[in-house]
């Protein structure tokens, strides 16, 4: 009987095992499709399409200059968290991944027709 049962729990065990090995990762690639100088609300749309996911920051928070209170009030993009008040006017938007990834994105001409400038992964600490 010792044996009937070890060998029943042995074949649930393996067979629990190579289901979960079969399960698909939660990990989204940064999208191809990304290109400098498109629209914001066209990589924005690509990345969310893509399973990423746009960190909202509180709609309360103190906006800085007239570049944050366009993307932010005017257009609703809560997942930027500050702009520069000189030069090109650099904004950064932060998304993630269901596994953690984090992903900042560089935007530009952001009191008119928000422009992407550049993307990166941040590094896991």
């Amino acid at each position: 009987m010792k044996r009937i049962t070890f060998v029943i729990s042995a074949a649930i065990s393996t067979v629990a095992a190579a289901t979960l090995l079969a399960i698909p990762a939660l990990s989204q690639e940064v999208p191809t499709t990304l290109r400098q100088e498109m629209p914001y609300a066209e990589a924005r749309q690509i990345l969310l399409d893509a399973g990423w996911q746009a960190n909202l920051l509180s709609p309360n928070r103190t906006r800085y200059t007239s570049a944050e209170k366009y993307l932010i009030d005017e257009l609703g993009y809560r997942e930027f968290g500050a702009c520069s008040g000189t030069g090109m006017g650099f904004c950064l938007a932060k998304f993630t991944t269901a596994d953690g990834r984090k992903l900042s994105v560089v935007t530009v001409n952001n009191q008119s027709a928000p422009t992407l400038y550049r993307w990166n992964l941040e590094e896991s600490p």
